[in-house]
């Protein structure tokens, strides 16, 4: 992922809309969180936040891409971000969730 990618919207880069499209994003964000509300699963109370989480991240634009995301109320996880979550995740106890199951798997030495 390059910042330019997530930062400007054009036909090449349509994947990241929720990133690029204000208008967009803001109808998924609240389409969403309707849902939410009506089915319980949050409350009035609860914000809905997009992010961008990327393995390969062109070494020297992390701290680019980081920026951008902050400053558009969104988050980051870089590749060095989801190396850590997975290994955190690996510390816990096993669960029935395939998620963890998975994690474990792939770390296990």
């Amino acid at each position: 992922v390059y910042p330019e990618h997530v930062t400007h919207s054009t036909p090449r880069w349509d994947k990241y809309k929720l990133l690029t499209n204000d208008m967009y994003r803001d109808l998924v964000i609240g389409t969403l969180r309707q849902a939410l509300l009506n089915s319980g699963e949050c409350n009035e109370e609860t914000k809905v936040k997009v992010g961008l989480i990327a393995a390969k991240v062109h070494k020297n634009r992390i701290d680019t891409l980081k920026e951008y995301c902050h400053n558009a109320d969104m988050f980051f996880w870089g590749p060095d971000d989801i190396r850590q979550g997975l290994r955190d995740l690996e510390k816990q106890g096993y669960a029935d969730n395939m998620a963890m199951i998975i994690t474990k798997l792939l770390l296990r030495n």
